[in-house]
């Protein structure tokens, strides 16, 4: 007895890769179609999305860069190029693509303006980060690459920096590019000290201002008098007032900025000195023609000394509207005429 038996149609398997349960957009995608009998080269093939065909003699379709547009159902099916038969079309399989997750990039502390030998911190924060590494980069130059999401810059660099996600996994990009910031490293800042009123009576108050040059923000302020530091010092408030204790404390006042943990401090500013007027009953006399003087003519100041005896080489220092005119030494005592300040020792 002859049997005659005769096979079904051959069945075609689709597969996909990679097999994720996540594809992201701009990723590359690959399906490959096998038929079960034959080889891949006797079959012209058939793909199918969402009941869409397009024709083929591969037996792999590629998809470089996904999108959301992609998203379906995949099939394929071949058909034998010899004997004209088809076989039996593969199990659907989906693609769904996913927007890549946000990268945000903040820098900590915000400030405007950084300096030389500050320490800065970039952080990269993704939406659904789990299993994957940040990785941080300057002008397009990957600099670091971490599982935490801090990239801490100790001194702070001059670039442009942007970070994004990777997946651990593959190393293929997780998340979009962040946004980017500009770091611009300034040179080290020095404070700017002002003094008003710069001459006083004793016991007047005196009001010390601290500043820093460039535009900048975070600072605590901290005031000397003769390199010892004053009470109160290191806080946000930018003007100290003091009333100078008698012709003791005339000298020189300066001032510094710092901020951060640990402290950034700016230099010193340039020293003030603080003039306290000591009347004298006359001690000093400023001598000065007893004549009106017109415009063109010659004229001489002179101070003398009643006590002269004492002090038979007092140094003299004339000022005119409170700006020194000619300078000898430091005093400690000063004596004001409408017209010229005058201090001698």
């Amino acid at each position: 007895m002859l049997v005659l038996c005769c096979a079904g149609r051959a069945k075609a398997v689709l597969t996909i890769h990679p097999k994720s349960s996540q594809i992201f957009s701009g990723e590359s995608v690959t399906f490959r179609c096998n038929i079960q009998r034959g080889k891949v080269t006797d079959w012209e093939y058939t793909w199918r999305k969402d009941d869409v065909d397009s024709i083929s003699r591969k037996h792999e379709y590629e998809i470089s860069e996904v999108n959301i547009s992609d998203n379906g159902d995949y099939r394929c099916l071949g058909t034998h190029i010899d004997q004209k038969k088809h076989s039996k079309s593969s199990d659907a399989v989906s693609l769904t693509v996913t927007e890549r997750p946000v990268a945000v990039l903040t820098l900590q502390p915000n400030w405007p303006q950084i300096f030389r030998g500050e320490t800065v911190t970039l952080r990269c924060d993704i939406q659904g980060g789990e299993e994957i590494e940040y990785a941080f980069y300057n002008s397009g130059k990957s600099v670091y690459t971490k599982t935490e999401p801090e990239y801490r810059i100790s001194p702070a660099m001059n670039g442009l920096y942007t970070c994004e996600g990777l997946q651990k996994r593959n190393g293929l990009k997780h998340s979009q590019t962040s946004n980017a910031i500009q770091l611009t490293v300034l040179d080290k800042p020095q404070a700017v000290l002002s003094v008003s009123p710069q001459w006083l009576n004793p016991g007047d108050s005196v009001t010390l201002s601290c500043g820093v040059k460039e535009t900048s923000t975070g600072w605590r302020f901290f005031w000397s008098y003769s390199v010892e530091p004053l009470s109160g010092s290191g806080t946000s408030e930018d003007s100290y007032t003091l009333i100078p204790a008698g012709p003791s404390h005339t000298g020189g006042y300066v001032c510094r900025a710092g901020r951060g943990d640990p402290v950034y401090d700016t230099l010193y500013s340039e020293p003030h000195i603080i003039y306290i007027l000591c009347y004298t009953d006359g001690t000093l006399i400023l001598e000065s023609p007893p004549y009106p003087i017109t415009e063109g003519d010659s004229v001489t100041l002179s101070c003398s000394n009643r006590y002269q005896e004492t002090n038979s080489n007092p140094k003299v220092d004339f000022y005119k509207d409170g700006v020194v005119i000619i300078f000898s030494f430091f005093m400690s005592c000063s004596y004001i005429t409408q017209m010229v300040h005058v201090k001698c020792k």
